[in-house]
């Protein structure tokens, strides 16, 4: 592939050697890469690949650099386009790049007029998995166009050497720029010092910025006061390995601290944005979240720093040589050059090519749980189908380029649901079937996934049957919902399928979970009480579990404020924002799941958690007869059953987390042409 990479410059910086390594892992895996950047001191002298220079770090060049680039992708016809920073993804998108790729390394501010420069392109690779919540929750990013990476260490180059030469005392290396938002660390390891008792202890600090000469100052006086070069200040440095091979500790974060790590160092992770101590196996989650950055961590400060240092220093050289080696191990496992260039390679491979244009319709951005999940199932999907790009389109997504994907006649998908209902309101099957009209006139084929239907009027039955005629294929999530399709539409090839909220990539969970889940939307009236008392009952009798309550659809959390109430739970067992991330969070940690709402059961299932649904909708009733159906083909009881809204006691022979899942697996095969005048297998 010919790639392209975009960036500011290549000045010291970890974002700038993640390029550098990106790049060089590339080339050797047989692409074809050229870097623009405005240069710097990372830029390679013996390099396979093209460098070009452009002041893309000078806004005032702004126009000149587009004309540049504009000129560029024209006449080297790059497969993809890989952008690294704010400004240089804003011009690439403004000279036409396409397809267009982003990494996001840090969080970028989202003040004004700042935000309206940040473009994302098709796809965005986040270096943590708290970079990829943060674009979702300030971005609106969709989670599906979005694919976590890890930097790469060359392990080789970055390694431990037996030549090094053995120096008294106690060496630390502190290597980050030292502007005003990355020089608390540094600071604070002069402070450290100062309250350390010992005078065998050396601090070398590796950088440059707009601090340095603050901390230049600092470090003098420390020096004159101690009578002899303890702080020693070596500015910014191509190469980090000679200071690191001949260290006895490491203070830093993120990708300096993996390199560190690499060579086989003892490393505390420490810098602005907070403090989590020596690294160990048993902090890898936790510092994996923000990419080693300690953000959400505790605030730093000299004594905490100090502590860490001490805790390091009291260790025996054979001790804090195996401490090294597990670092090593662990970076080597998984930091290598090659997961990242992979991960890349994904991305592209999914925006580059031969690809087909597809508008994926449905009730999207509105809020609710379980719309949400079958978005990201059916997108994924289309994807592995060789399918981009791929524009939402809902009365939320009502995007001009999905409207646009529309008139061009691309690929039509309605994905998910009873879109084709007119129950709740006469708008929403207008809307559908008039989208699918429109889709026809324009030449596209229509299909259906993971279709459910009705209750329809017979005045909604006819505009449906009309819209269904043509359809290229209709995949129905229910037997129940197949034979109504197959009445509405019996000249189209109808398939027996699942519900993509399945498909959604739930955490298995805990052999032992502790959680009852209880998802709930406002019953009818009459049965509300019945039911709250029954499960009032239940609460009291199930001393063990303890209980949540999720609201799964900004509509129902009035009512499971009340019902928390009414049922005695705290505050903190309400969740009434964002049920649908904490639905899935919560899963692994369950032993039950109570439901009024059909995709409650749907991620149950998908967990491997048993769930008791009320029948408050023809869908549930369909959904549990369905799973009902296949585990009695496989000799198993039934993982999901339906109550009524009155109960005394739940049925105790449920199902083990494995007999659930391989009922999953077999729903997840489940696609076969259906009949309503055979009988099904």
């Amino acid at each position: 592939m010919k790639i392209c990479m975009i960036t500011s410059s290549l000045e010291i910086g970890g974002a700038e050697t993640h390029i550098i390594s990106l790049t060089e892992a590339l080339l050797s895996r047989g692409h074809r890469v050229t870097v623009v950047s405005a240069g710097g001191l990372l830029v390679p002298k013996d390099s396979q690949a093209t460098f070009v220079t452009l002041p893309l770090n000078k806004k005032r060049h702004m126009l000149s650099c587009i004309r540049a680039l504009r000129r560029l992708f024209r006449r080297e016809g790059f497969d993809v386009i890989h952008a690294h920073a704010r400004f240089p993804a804003f011009l690439a998108k403004r000279a036409g790049a396409f397809p267009l790729v982003t990494t996001a390394h840090f969080p970028f501010s989202v003040a004004f007029p700042l935000r309206t420069l940040s473009v994302w392109g098709d796809k965005t690779l986040a270096v943590s998995p708290d970079i990829a919540d943060y674009l979702q929750r300030e971005y609106r990013l969709l989670p599906e166009k979005i694919t976590v990476t890890r930097n790469g260490i060359d392990t080789s180059l970055f390694a431990p050497t037996a030549n090094a030469a053995k120096r008294q005392g106690f060496h630390i290396v502190h290597a980050s720029r030292l502007d005003k938002d990355r020089s608390l660390a540094a600071f604070c390891l002069l402070e450290a010092l100062r309250l350390w008792e010992r005078e065998d202890v050396f601090l070398h600090i590796i950088g440059d910025g707009e601090d340095y000469g603050a901390l230049e100052a600092e470090a003098t006086l420390f020096n004159a006061n101690a009578g002899k070069p303890r702080v020693l200040l070596y500015g910014r440095q191509r190469d980090l390995v000679p200071y690191l091979q001949g260290a006895d500790c490491f203070v830093g974060v993120s990708r300096a601290a993996l390199e560190a790590m690499s060579c086989a160092l003892p490393v505390i992770l420490a810098g602005n944005e907070g403090f989590l101590s020596v690294f160990h196996r048993g902090l890898a989650a936790e510092a994996e979240k923000s990419n080693l950055c300690c953000r959400g961590a505790a605030v730093l400060t000299p004594h905490l720093l100090l502590e860490a240092l001490k805790q390091v220093a009291t260790l025996t050289e054979e001790k804090r040589q195996e401490a090294g080696l597990e670092n090593r191990r662990y970076v080597c496992e998984g930091y290598s050059l090659a997961r990242m260039a992979e991960d890349a390679e994904a991305v592209y491979l999914t925006v580059s090519g031969d690809k087909k244009e597809a508008v994926l319709c449905g009730y999207y951005g509105f809020g609710n749980g379980g719309d949400e999940w079958m978005r990201y199932a059916l997108y994924k999907r289309l994807e592995r189908e060789g399918y981009f790009p791929i524009h939402l389109l809902s009365r939320r997504y009502a995007t001009r380029r999905a409207w646009g994907g529309v008139r061009r006649g691309a690929d039509f998908f309605l994905g998910g649901g009873n879109l084709l209902q007119d129950e709740t309101s006469g708008r929403s099957l207008w809307f559908y079937t008039a989208c699918v009209a429109l889709a026809k006139k324009r030449g596209a084929s229509v299909f259906l996934l993971s279709a459910g239907v009705g209750p329809l009027s017979e005045r909604g039955k006819r505009r449906a049957a009309a819209a269904l005629q043509g359809c290229r294929r209709i995949e129905a999530r229910t037997e129940r919902d197949a034979a109504v399709f197959a009445a509405l539409a019996p000249e189209c090839p109808i398939f027996l399928a699942y519900d993509a909220a399945l498909a959604y990539p739930f955490a298995e969970a805990e052999r032992e979970g502790s959680l009852l889940l209880l998802v709930l939307q406002r019953p009818p009236h009459s049965s509300e009480y019945a039911l709250l008392s029954s499960i009032a009952s239940l609460l009291q009798g199930e001393g063990t579990l303890s209980p949540r309550l999720i609201s799964l659809h900004p509509a129902d959390a009035a009512f499971c404020k009340q019902a928390g109430r009414r049922l005695g739970l705290s505050e903190e067992a309400v969740i009434t924002a964002d049920g649908e991330a904490a639905l899935p969070s919560l899963l692994p940690c369950a032993k039950l799941v109570l439901s009024n709402r059909l995709h409650a059961g749907v991620a149950a299932l998908a967990a491997g958690v048993p769930s008791f649904l009320f029948p408050q909708s023809e869908k549930i009733s369909a959904f549990s007869e369905d799973v009902s159906r296949v585990a009695r083909e496989m000799a198993l009881p039934s993982p999901v059953r339906l109550l009524p809204f009155s109960f005394s006691r739940l049925p105790s022979d449920t199902l083990e987390k494995e007999d659930i899942l391989r009922l999953k697996g077999r729903l997840l095969g489940r696609c076969r042409l259906f009949s309503p005048f055979s009988p099904q297998e």
